[in-house]
């Protein structure tokens, strides 16, 4: 298995625009200039070198469409927004420095350990999932992935351990180069060899609890989970999963958005009423679960 920036890319492109025909704005996606987004292709090596991404990271991200305004893309999640965060950097006094972005988009534990060449998707706190992208073999890791998505899409996910050996593999591409001119430093280099060994377990070890998909797959599993209604829009910009009937005073809540998103033609995309049902949907949060409903949508 390995990348392909154009289906990657292609993937992302259908998610985004399959989000827009179901609960956002054609506005609140935003789509990469042929040459690509100038925050990312102008940005001065040395700005951008803290980051520690790849050339095929830093290419990926220039074309990729993005979703702003805040709006999530997943229950409580909100994706990177690439284009933005890297042009942070540029700025004397910017919000984030280039370790805050991995930290943000990759997770506490993660981001030290992620090579150059793997990348977050999702943006936020300690409860947004970690999404992580690796271009080297084109799959999606999903930190913590629920027990119910996991299990029902077991069969498709992606054995990282037996694909990384089966490329021959142990973690950076040029480590073993050089070798016979290092022989005399043996006893130096086993010293920072140790460091580096326990990282690369540090990592494989995140990477064996962290479900896999290839890329397309990925993509096609999230979708599945807003067609199931498993996922379900409650505005324009915020997500809930089903299972929010079991927070407190959140009996028979997915129930009623269920069947609001089905009397309005859900999932037949030719018959659906996105703004009706959309507005019906309001209604109903802000009269039966107020405490759930988005305060976002009254503006809306």
């Amino acid at each position: 298995m390995e990348h392909s920036r154009s289906a990657t890319i292609a993937a992302v492109k259908s998610y985004y625009e399959f989000l827009t025909k179901l609960y956002l704005k054609d506005s609140q996606v935003i789509w990469p200039p042929a040459e690509g987004w100038p925050s990312i292709t102008n940005v001065d090596s040395a700005v951008i070198a803290p980051l520690a991404k790849s050339d095929e990271v830093l290419s990926l991200l220039a074309h990729l469409p993005y979703i702003h305004d805040d709006a999530e893309g997943a229950p409580g999640c909100v994706f990177a927004d690439w284009q933005k965060l890297i042009g942070y950097l540029t700025r004397p006094e910017g919000p984030s420095t280039a370790d805050d972005l991995r930290i943000i988009t990759e997770g506490g534990v993660f981001a030290p350990l992620a090579p150059a060449h793997v990348v977050g998707l999702t943006s936020g706190g300690r409860e947004t999932p970690i999404m992580v992208l690796d271009t080297k073999y084109g799959i999606v890791h999903w930190d913590n992935c629920p027990s119910s998505i996991e299990d029902a899409h077991y069969a498709t996910a992606v054995d990282y351990e037996t694909l990384d050996e089966e490329h021959g593999d142990n973690g950076d591409e040029d480590e073993d180069e050089d070798d016979d001119e290092n022989d005399d430093d043996d006893d130096d280099d086993d010293g920072d060899e140790e460091p580096q060994d326990e990282q690369r377990e540090q990592e494989l070890e995140w990477r064996r609890d962290a479900t896999a998909w290839s890329v397309p797959e990925f993509f096609e599993i999230l979708k599945g989970q807003f067609i199931k209604l498993q996922w379900i829009p409650i505005s324009h910009r915020a997500v809930v999963s089903a299972d929010w009937s079991f927070a407190p005073n959140g009996e028979g809540l997915a129930a009623m958005l269920q069947n609001i998103y089905r009397e309005h033609g859900w999932p037949d995309l030719a018959n659906y009423r996105k703004e009706e049902c959309l507005a019906a949907v309001r209604k109903a949060m802000e009269e039966h679960y107020p405490m759930h409903a988005d305060p976002r949508a009254s503006s809306e």
